[in-house]
């Protein structure tokens, strides 16, 4: 059974004083959207499917993690983890229903790890200290480990839709393992990596992976590999807002970033390629190295193809 008096004290903390429907599931807060005025209580929440709505304003939705997002943010990760792996779907619409449900495996959060003897924990904590990532920047991003079962001694980067829904995880393995990267049997061309954070209306920073992506700043998505298709839903979003894009993929991938850069550029996107040099990824550098490489940026033109092209003949590499 879903716990309704804890998701209530944490919501009471985020949203003000609640009134509660004599059925115990239907609550009513003072609105952020239109204005914390305690004696007015029109945003209506069903606490088990998490559908709200505001009679004033209209803001509605169904998921609670959404609406913490955009009005409660300092409470979006607590509810996250505490409550999304558990959430129900029960409730939801038909259409949810029918889509493939993802489950998040059983990890522990990167601070919980900290205070553990077991040797799998200490090994995902070292592991995450040489790669550079605080405690803080796992919270930040929602990161956990395992430490018992298939996916032993793997950080798993969990990624949440546009209702904070879990869609997708990715599973680093700590050790030399032939498959460093496991993943969810989906379809990735209609994943959107953590598109709970994403800002259609400001520059969106594409990346590889998620290594990279905790590098990249706040508004960023790791694409899960170096292409971007037309179909994919990543895509779709991306032109359907005309979201300004800075590409920043591997120094090796300059080719792919062309043609990445050419197709959203005949689409209407504005698009940076961010240089990384030689050797480098957006992985092995720090926020600010990261940040200072896309400042500098300059907007991609079909003049900056050709002569990439160019240079590659010049140089004698195969195009």
């Amino acid at each position: 059974m879903i716990d309704i008096s804890e998701r209530l004290e944490l919501l009471s903390r985020a949203l003000g004083p609640a009134a509660i429907d004599r059925d115990g599931v239907n609550i009513a807060f003072s609105c952020p959207a239109c204005g914390k005025n305690p004696e007015k209580k029109k945003l209506m929440l069903h606490i088990e499917n998490e559908k709200y709505h505001c009679w004033v304003c209209d803001l509605k939705g169904r998921s609670v993690a959404k609406l913490l997002r955009k009005h409660a943010s300092s409470y979006y990760n607590e509810w996250v983890l505490k409550f999304t792996k558990e959430r129900r779907n029960v409730f939801l619409d038909d259409e949810v229903k029918k889509e493939e449900k993802i489950e998040l495996p059983d990890c522990m959060s990167i601070d919980k790890l900290c205070e553990t003897d077991n040797p799998n924990a200490k090994a995902i904590v070292r592991y995450l200290e040489n790669r550079n990532v605080s405690v803080d920047k796992s919270y930040r991003y929602r990161l956990c480990g395992v430490i018992r079962g298939p996916l032993r001694r793997r950080v798993i980067f969990p990624s949440f839709d546009e209702d904070g829904i879990l869609n997708y995880w990715t599973a680093r393995s700590v050790d030399d393992s032939s498959r460093r990267y496991l993943n969810p049997k989906v379809e990735r061309k209609n994943i959107i990596f953590n598109e709970v954070d994403i800002n259609w209306s400001n520059e969106l920073i594409l990346v590889e992976g998620p290594f990279d992506f905790l590098n990249a700043g706040n508004n960023a998505t790791p694409m899960l590999g170096s292409f971007l298709a037309k179909d994919s839903l990543l895509f779709k979003r991306i032109v359907e807002n005309l979201t300004p894009i800075v590409l920043a993929l591997d120094s090796d991938m300059r080719k792919k970033s062309h043609e990445i850069a050419k197709t959203l550029h005949s689409y209407g996107v504005k698009t940076r390629i961010a240089e990384l040099g030689e050797n480098k990824d957006v992985g092995e550098m720090t926020e600010k190295e990261f940040s200072d490489i896309v400042s500098n940026a300059q907007e991609w033109t079909p003049v900056d193809r050709l002569t990439f092209m160019i240079r590659g003949i010049n140089s004698g590499s195969i195009l």
